[in-house]
This record gives structure tokens, C-alpha cells and sequence, in this order.
């Protein structure tokens, strides 16, 4: 009877099973969509957010084309970015992302060529952010407008230095 020992085995089976679960756990619970595609620009992996973000399940979008979730206009820059990873090894961008449903969102995308030939892009839906953006550009055009042509003298004094004033004011 031959005997084999398979404790160390074993316990490297068990650390293995241990990072596969924090990793199911960090990759279900992250607030940005995590995706992997193949060389040839099919999705392999999309983690729950991103799958959120798209309005796809996973069934459905493993496997189609990312080209799917382009808008029309933004299909040429699609070759120049990948270009673009390749030459600087990840890149980041905005663009705008169809979901299923038809409606498109602007995503913040950060992409980077694995060392497989597969691609990893965290994408952050950043349509909100941008809107509250453009309202204060907005809000601030309009105070500057206001204050430029008003007929009245404004100034804005911080501890004792004019930090602003209008044209009537100078």
C-alpha cells in the first residue's frame, strides 16, 4: 500500500477556492462596470454593474460584439483607441454607450490591453457628473454676464485684497 500526502495540495486548493470568492465578491460589488473582451472585440466577461449599465443579462451580451453598445457616430474612433492601447498600454476616454434598450448614457472608460491579447475596460457612467458640469458652466456664465454689464460697482474682497471687480468698478 502506497501512501501520498495531499495536505499541501489540498490547502493550496482551498487558498485558491478563498481567491476565487474574494474575487466574485469584489468583482459583483464594484460601483464601475468591469469588462474583458477577446481580441476580436466580443464580450467575455461583464461583471453585474456593467451588465446594469447596458441593460443587458449575462446570457445575452457574452459573446456579442462590442460594437453592439457603440452609437453610429462613434464607431470610426473605435479602431483608434484600440491603436491608441496599444501603443501606450491603456487609454482613457468619455464616449457615448447604447444600452439595449436604445437609450445612451456617456461612459467614462479606462482600457488597457491584457498581456492574453484580451481587453479590460472599466467603464463609470458619468451622465449625471456631466449635467452638473454644464448647470455650473451654465450658472457661472450667467454670473459673469450679470456682473460684467451690471451698471452697479461689484467687487469681491477676501481679507482685504480685491480678488474681483466688474467694469464699472474699475
Amino acid at each position: 500500500i502506497n501512501y501520498h500526502d495531499v495536505t499541501d495540495r489540498l490547502e493550496a486548493e482551498g487558498r485558491l477556492r478563498d481567491s476565487e470568492q474574494k474575487y466574485r465578491q469584489l468583482d459583483e460589488q464594484a460601483s464601475d462596470g468591469i469588462i474583458i473582451a477577446d481580441p476580436k472585440g466580443c464580450f467575455v466577461l461583464v461583471n453585474e454593474k456593467g451588465r446594469q449599465m447596458l441593460g443587458y443579462s449575462e446570457k445575452e451580451i457574452i459573446g456579442m460584439p462590442i460594437r453592439e453598445t457603440y452609437v453610429e457616430e462613434e464607431r470610426e474612433l473605435s479602431e483608434k483607441r484600440l491603436h491608441e492601447v496599444e501603443k501606450e498600454g491603456s487609454v482613457r476616454f468619455e464616449r457615448k454607450m447604447r444600452r439595449k434598450d436604445g437609450t445612451v448614457f456617456l461612459a467614462e472608460i479606462n482600457i488597457k490591453r491584457l498581456p492574453d491579447g484580451h481587453y479590460q475596460a472599466i467603464v463609470r457612467d458619468v451622465t449625471e457628473r456631466n449635467r452638473a458640469e454644464s448647470a455650473l458652466r451654465d450658472s457661472e456664465e450667467k454670473f459673469r454676464l450679470l456682473a460684467e454689464e451690471s451698471p452697479n460697482m461689484i467687487f469681491i474682497n477676501k481679507r482685504g485684497k480685491v480678488v474681483y471687480a466688474n467694469k464699472r468698478c474699475e
